[in-house]
């Protein structure tokens, strides 16, 4: 079981632009393949295509001669992750009605 790292609040990097999880974006699709310590569900941002992909399936992978079974991101198996578009987006506001008191959206 992977160990835990409790905190006290958010963790706030001390550089701009800088991702929580270095693991999450790269610059190349290319450089999915070299993320170490992968898991299910994990999404990536692709600079390169600003793009975003889920990992769906590990793959093994030889470490220091050994392989060990989900260690890398099966490429074959990614999905990309499609934002809503534009239109859809604004689609939705034009039915929707926002009450700033409650902090609701109500779609129609």
């Amino acid at each position: 079981m992977a160990e835990k790292i409790i905190i006290g609040g958010g963790i706030q990097p001390s550089t701009q632009d800088t991702p929580g999880d270095l693991r999450t974006r790269v610059e190349t699709f290319a450089d999915i393949a070299r993320i170490d310590n992968p898991y299910r569900g994990m999404t990536i941002y692709v600079v390169d295509e600003d793009k975003e992909y889920r990992v769906k399936k590990l793959a093994s992978k030889v470490i220091g001669g050994i392989e060990v079974e989900s260690s890398a991101i099966d490429l074959e198996d990614i999905e990309s992750v499609r934002p809503v578009s534009e239109e859809i987006s604004k689609a939705i506001f034009q039915k929707a009605e926002y009450d700033e008191h409650t902090r609701t959206l109500t779609l129609f």
